[in-house]
């Protein structure tokens, strides 16, 4: 090891000073997400084309949802920018979304995250049933946060 690294390897490795414990809590990357996210399983219908042009069709369920997109397990390949048709299996709302993230999964498939092309409140809401028949669990609060 030359001189001068060894010189500067305690200052590397070692900081000068002991950090508080507020700063360990501080988050190395800020949150992007416009609104929070919700991790609740949805059923879900995503089409969309593979390679030349062929179309595929597979039935998943989402990971986390907020009102902006999603993100879920498929076995399907798609492409970061790739543009999909998803169905919420519950409400059978349709709605046209944009790949955002892809990565693959060591067990198999892809973790694929989504971004609708619009905010859309309504599209992850339980089907409409009796007031009676519908508890705050029924519910999925995807509003704004206050600030």
């Amino acid at each position: 090891m030359s001189e001068t690294l060894q010189s500067l390897t305690p200052e590397l490795l070692i900081p000068l000073e002991k950090p508080k414990s507020e700063e360990l809590f501080i988050p190395i990357r800020p949150e992007r997400r416009r609104t929070p996210r919700q991790h609740v399983p949805i059923p879900l219908f995503v089409y969309g084309y593979g390679p030349e042009e062929h179309t595929f069709y597979e039935g998943t369920a989402t990971i986390a949802v907020n009102v902006h997109g999603g993100s879920m397990r498929m076995n399907t390949a798609v492409q970061l920018g790739q543009r999909l048709l998803v169905t919420n299996r519950e409400n059978e709302r349709s709605q046209p979304c944009i790949v955002v993230f892809v990565g693959e999964r060591l067990g198999g498939g892809f973790e694929v995250a989504f971004s609708f092309t619009a905010e859309m409140i309504h599209f992850w809401e339980k089907p409409n049933g009796k007031a009676a028949d519908r508890t705050p669990s029924d519910e999925i609060d995807l509003r704004r946060r206050a600030s």
